[in-house]
This record gives structure tokens, sequence and C-alpha cells, in this order.
């Protein structure tokens, strides 16, 4: 394309002389723009560069250390009070707390009606017991007569019947005597076992059923402490483990051992294992239900790692890292940009978060190179460049 000369722009234009020449440059640069043909060059073709990122040589860490864990102190069995009767609750013969002995009454019921039952079967027992010795007199009676022949065979049968059937009588009247007697005593509720009360759920004036719980008692020696272990420490306790206890609010320390351990966790989320600790030697004035600080020390192990908690990620599959395996170095020595790696996933079991950082499990092994930054922007596959890698930093002090 030629260019046309300024003053024939300016005089087929009308354009002052100056402008005409700003516009002519303009095309003139235009024009070159669209003659010229763009190639790509080396350096928009290159791959963008390995992205750097920092990394983690976790080694066996040191685990043994102390837990302390909150519970609560409890008899080593309970029993629940209860009436075999229901009725109106007339009184509470005890309190919270209050010491009982084998046979102190606990509570009492109105016992009025269970009165009259027994005075009126104990009527129907005088009654029937006439009527039986009445039949009884006569069956005697007609068995002389029978001897002699003086009366019928059916005469002497008929006094038989009247005699079993007041008999059978007498002996109802008895059981139901006996019955309404039990009943009358069933209103007094007394301790099965000598302990302590450590729970009450009446009041004088309320009715109640016949086997629900009124009172608790906490019955047998000793004292213990029950609480809750995670699902990471609880395969490293042992029976018979002991551990130190102290009561903050009574101003009690103590020990113990461990004397049971549960199978499955507590509640339905999981996540945490109840553990008994039987006390040894308790101190007199300690009672159930008060807050205990049991403190246990877990041994040694080689099986958990630790790392920084934002190193690991999770989702639908599970918690996981990503851990970089190293390239050739020929292959970093010709980058010229230090050492790079491929990035992998590798799924982890963690457990506790402690003050060092977060206890992994499974999944790791000593020596493995994490990658602690940036992990979002991480995908499976990728080459990355590892920044500080010689010597790496070691899991203490991160």
């Amino acid at each position: 394309m030629l260019a046309l000369p300024q003053a024939l722009i300016s005089s087929r234009a009308g354009i002052p002389p100056r402008f005409a020449a700003l516009g002519a440059a303009a095309i003139a640069l235009l024009s070159l723009g669209a003659c010229s043909s763009e190639s790509p060059t080396e350096e928009a073709l290159a791959p963008p560069p390995p992205r750097p990122v920092r990394v983690l040589e976790i080694q066996a860490a040191d685990t043994s250390r102390e837990r302390t864990f909150v519970g609560r102190s409890q008899a080593p069995s309970q029993a629940a009070a209860s009436f075999r009767i229901p009725g109106r609750v007339e009184r509470r013969a005890v309190n919270l707390g209050d010491s009982v002995r084998r046979g102190d009454l606990l509570a009492a019921l109105d016992a009025s009606d269970f009165r009259l039952r027994l005075e009126e079967a104990s009527a129907e027992v005088a009654r029937s017991e006439a009527e039986w010795r009445n039949a009884e007199a006569e069956r005697q009676r007609l068995r002389a007569l029978f001897a002699t022949e003086s009366t019928s065979r059916s005469a002497l049968d008929a006094a038989e019947a009247r005699y079993d059937g007041a008999e059978a009588a007498r002996d109802s009247a008895q059981r139901r005597q006996r019955l309404a007697r039990a009943e009358l005593g069933y209103t007094r509720l007394r301790a099965s076992a000598a302990g302590r009360v450590v729970a009450v759920e009446i009041e004088a004036g309320e009715n109640v059923q016949s086997g629900q719980a009124v009172l608790r008692l906490a019955t047998g020696n000793g004292l213990e402490v029950e609480f809750a272990v995670p699902e990471g420490l609880i395969s490293r306790l042992e029976l018979g483990q002991e551990a130190a206890v102290d009561f903050p609010a009574d101003g009690i320390q103590g020990s113990g051992r461990i004397s049971e351990v549960g199978a499955g966790p507590v509640g339905d989320g999981g996540g945490a294992f109840p553990v008994v600790l039987r006390l040894q030697d308790p101190d007199p004035r300690l009672l159930t239900g008060r807050a205990a600080e049991v403190t246990l020390r877990f041994a040694a192990t080689t099986d958990a790692l630790l790392l920084p908690p934002e190193a690991v990620a999770a989702d639908d599959r599970g918690r996981f890292v990503w851990v970089a395996v190293p390239q050739s170095e020929k292959d970093a020595e010709q980058a010229g940009d230090g050492l790079r790696a491929t990035v992998e996933r590798r799924n982890v079991e963690v457990g506790e978060l402690l003050a060092e950082g977060l206890e992994v499990l499974s999944g790791l092994a000593p020596g493995d190179r994490v990658i602690t930054a940036g992990v979002s922007r991480i995908l499976e596959g990728q080459t990355v460049r590892l920044l500080d890698h010689d010597p790496l930093a070691e899991v203490r002090g991160f």
C-alpha cells in the first residue's frame, strides 16, 4: 500500500497540514501491521516452568507423652430401688448423698388400701376355716354311720365333696391373705445392700408405678472414674495401666489402674471409647459424681508421624496428602532450576492434633517428602520444583 503525499491528503480532505501529517503516520503504521505476518516465538511455545513447592521430609516422631482426660467418679456398681406395687408416695426417708445400711427404710407408700385388703382377706380366711371345720365334722360323722350301715353311700359321698370344696375355699382364702400381707409389706421400700444414695427420683405425694426407679444406690466398695479416650489412642491402653487422678474441686489427688476398656465408641457419633479407672485407696471424703482429671502416659511408638495440619487435605475419598516423588538428579542438573518431582496422592489415617503437629498413623513412611504449602492448587501427576530440598527440614521445629 502506498502512502499519499501530505499535501494531497490536506487538499482533498480540507484538513490542516499538521493534522494531515498525523493521519498519514497512523495510516502508514496500520498498513505495516496489516502487511506483516506474526510468527510465534520459542518462548510462547515453551511449556510453563514447574510450580515451586515447599516440602517436608517426615521422620518418625517420639510420641511418648502424657495425656489428660476429664471424667467423673462413680461407684463400682449401682442399683435402682423401686416399689413392687403401684401407689402414692407417703414419705421419703433418705436424701441425696445419705449412706444406708442393708434393710434401712428408703421410702413408703400410703398403706391404707392395702391394710383394708388384708383385713378383708383375713375375714375370708376365718369364714372359710369355719366352713371347712364343719365339713370335716360332717364327713367324720357320716363315715362312722356308713361303717355301721346307718347311712347310704351317696350321703357319704356328698359329705366328702362338701369337705373337699370347703378345704379348697380355705386354701384359696389363705393364699389371698398371704398376698395381701405381702403387698402391705411392699409399701415399705428398704435398701437391698449397704451403699450411698446417688439419685432421687420421687417426692412425697407422687404416684409411682410398680418397677419405676425411685432411688439409685451406689453399692460396693471402692470408687471408679469413667472417662473417654479418642479412637487413635484406645489401642495403646492396657488393662492394669496406672494413671494419676486429680479431683480439682475437692483438692484431692490419687492414683488408679485401668480396669475396663470399652469395646465400642461412646454414643452414635463414635470417635471416643469409654474407659474405667479403679482408684487405689480412695480418699474417704470423695463422693460419686465428682469431676476428675485422669493423666495417662502413652508409650513411645514408631508408627505415628507428624505433619503440619495444613498439609493434610480431605475429599469424598478421605484424608490425603500430596507426596513429591523426586525425578532423577541428572534431569534436574540439565534443567538448571533445582530438583524436580512428580506429585503423587497418598491416602492417610490421622490421629490426634498435638502441639507438635497432626499425627499420621498410616499411609506414609519416614523419608517421604510431603508438600506443605499450596495443597489446594496441586494436581496428581503434576511436575513441581522442590524448594529448600538440600537439606530438607525435619519434622521437629516446623
